[in-house]
């Protein structure tokens, strides 16, 4: 190795030799010199100590001289001074500067970065050991019996046993996770694999709670659609075959997205996107009645073709299938299309039925397409014509006015007849005055007085309506008087004479619910037969209305896309269904797509409107207990304490909080929840308990469900036992990944580390060098251990590797270092230490 020197070359920054650029944590505390360091140069010492030469510390008497740099931020520039440092009566001198240079302000660089500015032959890495480096491990990175718990402390530490002296208390490969909740119960695995390696099976959350027991698991979910069923509902009246031909020809073959080249034509672009994607297909036209559509071209207002399946075929033999039918006016009836899709139902049109209602869906399907439970369900309308029934009320069908119906005779008496609730349609009766008394002497507003006989009606309304009360058809001039209540001498509110035909009386008046009571009277002496038309008119709209057709849609979640080929009435009225049903992306615009008239473009719209859907629009995000009882009257939810965010919780990406969750979240954001389990419900038996259930991570309140994670929780019979054995966690640093090798070689220097050892405790650090990697198996490791610590991360500590290697028989300069903590619980094995960070540095020096 070159000897360390004081003379600098010109291009310093390329040639310095084994310059030591140490930062200031590692420097001396306020300036002391540290005589346990110069006594003992090799020791591990705690806190703020001199392990590298700095300006104060201690050195041993006749050292040779060293070079140092020193570097000072000045705005965009760094200002570097290098020169040498003197061992002077054991104490290193300051920085005697020989040269400096000024070199642009560096970017910040992930480790391993350069320890300076000015010296990028220095490196280090900070390591913090979290659950990747146990579930799927990088490169470099082995451990064998240790989890990785959220504490306090934070860190890597040995897999806990649990026995019971009452439950089995057996862990046959001794991996965490008893026998009786092992799912691999010979084979070593992972707690969050619930005792298999990685990969068998589905991962999740594992704890042993006694009696008063808690736990707290990170459950990190990255907002995202991964499954949709989407329905292609496709006008298929006279003017739609461009389009439809495209969609044929486009479906399955063609590469829309370069990202997944093996994904064909439609379907596979949206699969690029959202993975687990269904579809099913349906046409519509109008019903085929004057002036809306044609019998004779078979129109009909909904016709499903296939449902919803994850058969790429299938669903291509359905579009094949679609046909030009006619559609008689310009509006076509896809309204009625979007509320059988949504719904299940049938249709009619005036007592006609042209769909029937669906039956036949497996358990849990719904809709006519059999949509699969708890997957968002998207319908994607292709059409180029307004909607009948749509948001513009011109549009609507023909309603159909009902007539009255014959309520019976009224009789032929003096007695108050009532009969009862007139606001639900018309009802026609017939009676007589002529055998009953002249019990009201006074006409409307009149003050002479006539000899007609009366009868009183009393009647109620039920909702706020405009009631008919008709005289029409009597035998005889016929006058009527209307009273609130039931006192035909006061609450008066209106009186008719002839308003009616043929001398007959008439009112029409929006009454309020209530009961009403109604005078039949005449003319003068008049008397005789009467016809009673009373009641609120009733129209039956042509078909299914507006408002039920999104309360249908809504009622699911649906969501629409829209492909307009068109006119603008075609795009607002799709636009109006995207509003209602929450269609929209973050800016609040609608995803439907205007197309060419012939048809083209219509894969690429289809497939943009899917992407932005999935990429830009918002949905809230919670998670909840599944909804079982692990116990009579005990259900899953008693076993979770809290679920939160830990800030900044729904302030990145979503619009505020709900419970358990986050209202209107981006895709792509990334949701930090924080599980809490505890066990204050479930008291223990002579024999260990399993309980199994899953956190539900959901969408739009539970009308898709994202993500399961599954949770095993075990409540050991009586008083369980934790013990721990020895863990290992490993790290390996390749210096030729930063060091030119030859000509230059790895010095390799400080090393640190944030343990605790509570107790009788110890952490064991193990160092290997080598030529290659295959020989760090071979290679004895120089080790240190770490001395007993409170039950807190110590403060940092450190030591100077390539020293240690040297002084206990080691090699240094080799470009393989592998760093193995070996974590040792104490004697009874009671408790274990746990190691939070670690970091290493080393420079690349000349070997010439």
């Amino acid at each position: 190795m070159t000897p360390r020197i004081a003379t600098l070359p010109p291009r310093l920054l390329l040639a310095l030799s084994s310059i030591v650029v140490a930062t200031g944590v590692l420097g001396c505390a306020d300036g002391a010199v540290d005589l346990e360091s110069q006594a003992h140069p090799n020791s591990v010492v705690d806190g703020p100590t001199c392990f590298a030469e700095e300006p104060g510390c201690g050195c041993t008497p006749g050292t040779e001289s060293v070079t140092c740099v020193h570097t000072e931020e000045r705005g965009t520039l760094v200002l570097c001074e290098a020169g040498a440092m003197y061992c002077v009566d054991g104490v290193w001198s300051e920085c005697d500067t020989v040269h400096d240079w000024e070199i642009p302000r560096p970017k910040i660089i992930s480790a391993p970065g350069a320890c300076s500015a000015c010296n990028p032959d220095c490196f280090e890495t900070d390591d913090e050991p979290d659950q990747t480096d146990i579930d799927t491990p990088p490169d470099g990175v082995t451990t064998d019996n240790v989890e990785f718990t959220l504490g306090p402390p934070r860190g890597i530490r040995p897999i806990p046993v649990i026995s019971t002296t009452g439950g089995s208390g057996v862990d046959t490969d001794m991996d965490g996770v008893p026998d009786v909740a092992d799912d691999c119960p010979t084979t070593p695995g992972l707690v969050g694999f619930f005792g298999c390696p990685t990969g068998a099976g589905a991962s999740g959350f594992f704890h042993v709670l006694p009696p008063g027991a808690s736990a707290v698991d990170p459950l990190t979910f990255n907002v995202k659609l991964t499954e949709a069923d989407i329905y292609i509902l496709v006008d298929t009246t006279g003017s739609m075959g461009d389009e439809i031909n495209n969609l044929r020809s486009s479906l399955t073959t063609g590469v829309l997205d370069p990202a997944c080249p093996t994904l064909t034509g439609v379907i596979g672009a949206i699969r690029c996107t959202i993975p687990g994607t269904w579809f099913g297909v349906g046409r519509f036209d109008d019903y085929p009645v004057s002036p809306y559509g044609y019998s004779s071209y078979n129109d009909l207002p909904f016709i499903h073709l296939q449902d919803m399946t994850n058969s790429t075929a299938a669903a291509q033999s359905a579009v094949n299938g679609l046909n030009i039918h006619n559609g008689r006016d310009i509006p076509e009836g896809s309204s009625q299309a979007l509320y059988a899709v949504a719904s299940g139902n049938g249709l009619s049109y005036d007592g006609n039925q042209y769909t029937a209602a669906r039956t036949g869906c497996p358990a849990g399907r719904w809709g006519y397409p059999c949509f699969r439970p708890n997957v968002i369900p998207i319908v994607i309308m292709i059409t180029d014509a307004a909607m009948h029934n749509g948001p513009n009320s011109n549009n609507d069908y023909d309603g159909t006015t009902l007539g009255a119906v014959n309520g019976g005779s009224l009789g032929n008496n003096n007695n108050i007849v009532d009969i009862g609730n007139v606001s639900n349609g018309l009802r026609f009766f017939t009676g007589s005055t002529s055998s009953a008394s002249n019990n009201f002497t006074k006409r409307c507003d009149g003050s002479s007085n006539d000899n007609s006989r009366d009868r009183l009606i009393r009647f109620s309304v039920a909702t706020t309506s405009e009631i008919t009360i008709d005289l029409s058809g009597s035998s005889f001039d016929t006058y009527i008087v209307l009273y609130s209540g039931t006192n035909p001498t006061s609450g008066r509110l209106e009186c008719d004479d002839d308003s009616g035909s043929s001398y007959s009386s008439r009112i029409v008046r929006t009454l309020s619910p209530g009961t009403y009571t109604l005078r039949i009277d005449g003319h003068s002496n008049d008397q005789g037969n009467f016809d009673l038309t009373i009641g609120a008119t009733v129209t039956i709209p042509g078909g299914v209305p507006y408002p039920d057709v999104i309360a249908a849609m809504n009622a699911r979640n649906m969501r629409i896309i829209g492909v307009n080929s068109g006119p603008n009435s075609a795009y607002n009225d799709l636009a109006a269904v995207a509003a209602a049903t929450d269609s929209l992306d973050s800016n609040g615009d609608p995803f439907i797509e205007n197309i060419s008239s012939n048809g083209s473009g219509l894969d690429t719209a289809i497939v943009d409107a899917v992407v932005d859907l999935a990429n830009f629009s918002r949905m809230h995000v919670d998670v909840v207990v599944e909804n079982v009882n692990l116990l009579p009257g005990i259900p899953a939810s008693a076993l979770v304490q809290s679920i939160t965010l830990p800030a900044p919780g729904c302030a990145v990406g979503c619009t505020g909080a709900i419970p358990n969750g986050c209202s209107s979240c981006l895709p792509g954001t990334s949701l930090p929840f924080q599980v809490t389990f505890n066990n204050n419900v479930i008291t223990p038996t002579a024999v260990d308990q399993v309980f199994n259930f899953d956190l539900i991570v959901r969408g739009n309140l539970g009308a898709i469900e994202l993500q399961r994670v599954p949770v095993r929780i075990v409540v050991p019979g009586n008083v369980p036992t934790t013990t721990y054995m020895s863990g290992t966690f490993s790290r390996t640093f390749d210096a030729t990944d930063t060091c030119d090798i030859p000509p230059t070689r790895p010095d390799w220097g400080l090393f640190q580390w944030e343990v605790s050892t509570p107790g009788t405790t110890s952490v064991v650090f193990q160092f290997r060098t080598a030529e290659t990697e295959a020989e760090l198996n071979s290679q004895s490791p120089v080790t240190i251990s770490v001395p007993t610590r409170p039950d807190a991360p110590t403060t940092a500590q450190f030591v100077d590797i390539g020293d240690l290697l040297t002084s206990m028989g080691g090699q240094n300069y080799l470009p393989y270092m592998r760093v193995t903590a070996v974590l040792n619980p104490d004697a009874a094995g009671t408790t274990a230490p746990t190691l939070t960070s670690m970091g290493l540095q080393y420079s690349c020096v000349d070997s010439e």
